[in-house]
Order: structure tokens, then sequence, then C-alpha cells
């Protein structure tokens, strides 16, 4: 026998269902007129989105409400919510743009369209890696390679492979961050993409600078500025003159010099204001290096200049920098130190703690050249008091951002929870007014439904213990014939590996930074006080994974636990794998079925079945 409240819960659910096909219908789908003419409002809609977002968002808004009244195919709603997701997105409305986004994923699936889940999967990326959420964006990143190599849209796949090397460069993964970057370069270097080709060049000459392949990083700067020129791209353009320049600055500083007065000249017709006054800036320490003192003071003068007819107190404190480095080059210590000292005030004013440490910095050369040893070692402890500084005010923005992620995310979920109870209401409203025609389709049908639901409700049942049981005894089994624990070290083991390793775990077990969602590989090397190479090489020979899979071992397992407590019962599952560490629910789910072979839903149920 069934439950009295399963039994009214499908009564109601049966009700809906007679509601829906009786009293109000199907909605007509949209007829074709219809939909051409929001086919053409969306690619208005596209036209308009980096101009006019506020309009972009209004016309799409408007599509949204017709729907209410015509139903849309899912084809046209999944472009609607990708292009209302990059339209807030460029608003900077972060967490708002990948609801978004995951709304057009449900659409394009629905509709079964592969190239409108590649774009979601492109697009949604670039919000989650402005969340730092590498996993993520990586992840969807692949799928959308994957999608678009099989579709053979050749230029988007290698975008997302311009954006992927960009993200494994910044993670410090060179060897990925190349491989990918040729794959996309092989593809556009026939034919492809001026813009796009111009853009993933700058990224592989990254690369290859940060391995120490000087040659290679020219090579594809010089490409990237070839092909920006043909497209007639001023962005790239730019961006690789500079990159030149740089690379040129301590080999040949003559041709730097040529390379970075070509990108000013392009960034006084194009570029925002803030980056022609780096440029200038650039151009100023360049003149510095080859003891030109008087352009580069007249670089500096002009910083200063825009900077304080145009309220920039950065490039007016930078500006001074530079000139109090010419003065103290040039010997006029004096005059050096009174702009260090009105730089310094407006650093300290507006906290400006890495300028500060650079203006510090200065004072202290300048001290030891005059031979003021006293000043010199008082400037040489408030560098390491500004250090020191730096790094509490670094953890403490991190903790902020983090909590204001949290704040955004819950109040995302409010507005979602108080749409739902919303719509409920507008149903139960529809349904009180059928009440009398779906009793009648409710007699006819409840004694079927009565059997085919406690039927069902039954073999579900003996099929969650039997999956449960499987499960244990398979974990029981690995853990028999494993050398050691997956969390611990056989006792008695020696060496320098063994011993970090267990460091590594006893820091997880006692302080639990496993439960940070912003914790990086390289935090817990400096913690350990080893290299990271050092400490990755122990993991993999001890565990046999690497470090980021011992983290998400450690994280669910604390998310096992915590299913097994009541106390955890009415929980979300979003909540439970965010408490354990989990930054991003689509890597938490990821990463527990790749560890228990289970979706946590199906791991829940198996627990609850248990217990009955």
């Amino acid at each position: 026998m069934f439950k009295r409240e399963g039994f009214g819960r499908y009564i109601l659910a049966v009700m809906a269902l007679t509601c829906w096909f009786v009293g109000c219908g199907v909605p007509p789908s949209a007829p074709d007129p219809v939909i051409r003419q929001v086919r053409e409002a969306i690619s208005e809609a596209e036209l308009l989105i980096r101009v006019d977002r506020d309009s972009t968002l209004a016309r799409l808004q408007a599509i949204l409400q017709l729907q209410q009244e015509t139903m849309l195919p899912d084809s046209v709603l999944s472009q609607v919510y990708l292009l209302k997701g990059k339209c807030l997105y460029f608003k900077d409305s972060i967490e708002a743009s990948i609801l978004q986004f995951n709304e057009a994923f449900k659409r394009a699936e629905a509709a079964k369209s592969a190239k409108l889940v590649a774009k979601n999967h492109l697009e949604i990326s670039k919000p989650l890696l402005e969340l730092s959420d590498h996993d993520a964006a990586i992840f969807h990143l692949k799928q959308a390679i994957h999608l678009l190599d099989s579709l053979g849209s050749s230029d988007e796949g290698a975008k997302a492979r311009t954006l992927l090397g960009a993200i494994y460069n910044e993670l410090g993964a060179y060897d990925q961050a190349v491989s990918e970057l040729l794959a996309g370069y092989q593809v556009l270097a026939n034919g492809g993409d001026p813009s796009t080709l111009s853009a993933l060049c700058i990224n592989l000459s990254n690369s290859y600078r940060s391995i120490k392949a000087e040659d290679e990083s020219l090579m594809y700067l010089q490409k990237a500025l070839e092909t920006a020129r043909e497209a007639k791209d001023t962005a790239n353009m730019t961006g690789a003159l500079v990159n030149i320049g740089m690379w040129y600055r301590h080999r040949q500083p003559d041709s730097a010099m040529l390379f970075l007065e070509q990108a000013r000249l392009l960034q006084v017709r194009n570029a925002p204001l803030d980056n022609r006054l780096s440029t200038l800036y650039n151009l100023g320490s360049l003149n510095v290096d080859i003891k030109r003192y008087a352009v580069a003071s007249a670089y500096f003068d002009s910083v200063l200049n825009a900077s304080v007819a145009l309220s920039l107190p950065r490039g007016k404190a930078m500006a001074l920098a530079g000139k109090a480095g010419v003065a103290i080059e040039t010997g006029r210590r004096d005059q050096a130190d009174v702009w260090i000292a009105e730089a310094l005030e407006i650093t300290k004013a507006l906290g400006y703690k890495d300028l500060e440490l650079q203006l510090t910095e200065l004072r202290h050369d300048a001290a030891q050249r005059s031979g003021n040893y006293t000043t010199a070692l008082q400037t040489l402890h408030e560098q390491m008091r500004l250090k020191d500084s730096i790094a509490l005010l670094s953890k403490a923005e991190a903790i902020y951002s983090l909590s204001r992620k949290h704040e955004a995310r819950d109040r995302d979920q409010a507005i979602s929870r108080l749409q739902a109870e919303s719509a409920l209401q507008q149903r139960v409203i529809r349904a009180n007014r059928l009440f009398i025609a779906a009793a009648l389709a409710l007699a006819a049908l409840l004694g079927l439904f009565a059997f085919v639901y406690a039927r069902l409700s039954r073999s579900r049942r003996d099929a969650y213990r039997e999956l449960l049981n499987r499960y244990e005894q398979s974990r029981a089994v690995q853990a028999q014939q494993s050398s050691h624990q997956p969390f611990t070290l056989t006792e008695g083991e020696s060496g320098e590996s063994i011993q970090l390793v267990r460091r590594l775990h006893t820091l997880f077990r006692t302080d639990h930074l496993y439960k940070d969602p912003d914790l990086r590989v390289d935090q817990l090397a400096y913690l350990l006080g080893v290299p990271y190479k050092t400490l990755n090489s122990a993991v993999k020979e001890l565990e046999q994974v690497n470090i980021s899979t011992l983290i998400n071992r450690y994280r669910v397992e604390a998310v096992i636990d915590m299913f097994k407590n009541p106390e955890f019962d009415a929980i979300k599952t979003q909540f439970i794998a965010r408490q354990a560490g989990f930054g991003s629910v689509s890597t938490f789910y990821t990463v527990f079925q790749e560890i228990t072979g289970l979706q946590p839903s199906q791991y829940r149920k198996m627990l609850a079945a248990k217990d009955t």
C-alpha cells in the first residue's frame, strides 16, 4: 500500500494534467510569420549587443513575453537566452549571465541542436573565468571544441582553443597551452579569420616566452602583427607591437623603441586613455634603460600632465615615480625625495600598495647611493612591512570576493524561488477553475495510477538497495586490494616523498583546507615549504593521482559524510557541495560520478532507501 500523502500528491498531478488538456489546452505553436519576425528581432539584437545593451535586453525580454502567448521553438528560445546571457556578461552581471546560459543549454538540448549547445559551452566559459572557476571553464571549452570540430566549424573551434590556451597559460600549464594553441593555429593558418588568428598568435607567443622559447615567441608575435594588419584589427595590432617592443627591450633597445612608438601612434587614435598613458610610461622606462634621461623625463611629464588634467591619481603617482627615478640617475636626489614624498602621499591616501612598494624601493635606492644608510635601513624595513601588508590584503580581498559571490548566489536563488512560487500560484488558480472537468478524468485514472505507482515505488526501492549494496561491496573490495587507503599512508614507510605526502594529509585532516573553493596547488606547496613540482611528484608517486584529484577525493568524502548525517537530510546537494569546498556545481557532479561511479542524487536515494 502506498502512503496517503504520496497518493494525494499524485492526485494533484493528475488534476493538473487534465487541466492542461481539457481546460486551457496546449498552447498553439507560433506560426511561421511570427517565427520569422522573431528571428529578425534576434538578428537585430546581435548587432546591437555591443552598442546599446539596455535596448538589446528590452528586445529580448519582449520576445520572452511573447512566449507566454505563443509557443516558440526551443531553438529560437535557446538563441534568445544565449544573447541575454552575453548581454548581461558585457554589463558585468556575471551570476545572472550564467543563469541565462544554463537556460539556453536546456532549450538547445531540447531542440537537439549540437551547434547551439556548442555555442553555449563557448560563451558560458567566459563568465566562469570571471569567477575564477577554471575547472568548469576548461570543461565547457573542451566540450565546445569537441562539438565544433564534429560540426566542421573550424573558426569557432579555434576561438575556443585560443581561450583554453589562455587559461592554461594563466594556470602555468604551458605545455597544454602550446598544444591547444598550435591545434587552433593549424586550422586558422589555412584561410581562417585573421582577427582570431592574431589573438591566438599573441597567446601562443606568451606560452613560448613562459617556457623560455624566445625565438618561437618572437616568430608568433610577428605573425600576430601581420594578421592583425590584414584584418585592420587595431586592438591586436597594438598588443602585438607592445609585446614585440618588450621582447626587444633588453636586446635591441632601438628596435624596442621603434615598435613602442608605432603602438603609441596607433593608440592615439583608437585606444582608451589609460592604455595610452601606460604605453607612454613604458616608453619613459625604456629611455631610462638607454640613459636618455631628458626624453624619459618628457614622457613622464606627458603622463603627469594628462593625469593631473583628467584627475587620474594612479597615473600621477606613476609619473612622479618615473621622474624620481630619472632624478636619482642624474644625481638630483633632493628633487627625487620631493617627488617620492608627493607620490607616496597619493598612494597612501588611495591605498595603492603596489605603487607604494615601488616608491619605497626607489627611496631605498636613493638613500644607498647617497650613503645615508640609516634611511636605507628604515626604507628596507618599510619594504618588508608593505610586502606583508600586500599579502594580507590579497587574502582579505579573496575572502570579500567569495562572500560577495555567495551573496549574489543567494539573491539569485531567492528570485528563482519567488518566481517558482508565483508560477505555482497561477497553476493552482487555473486548476481550481477546471476542477469539475478534472474530476471526471480523475475517476477513470485513479485506480490504474495507484496500482502502477505502488509497483514502481516498490521496484525502485529494491533497485536502490541492490545498487547501494553493490557499491559498498565494491568499495570494501577495493580497500582490501589497495596497498594503502586513499587518504592515509602505511605506517613505517620512510623517505622524503612519504613524509611530504603524510604532512599533506595531516594538513587536510586538521585544517580542512580542501573546503576552501579557492584553494590552489601552489598555496599548498607554499604551506608545506616545497616547490610545486616536488609536491606534485610525491603525490603522483604515492597516491597515483595528481594533487587536484586528491583534493577532490577529500571533498567527495566530506560530501558523503554529510549525506549520511541526518542533520543534512533537508539540505540541498548544491549547498552541501559548496560546504565541502566545491566552487562549481557542474565540477562537483562530474568529480563525484568519476570517483564513486554514481550521481549525487542516486547516492542520496540509495542511502534513504537503505534506511527505510
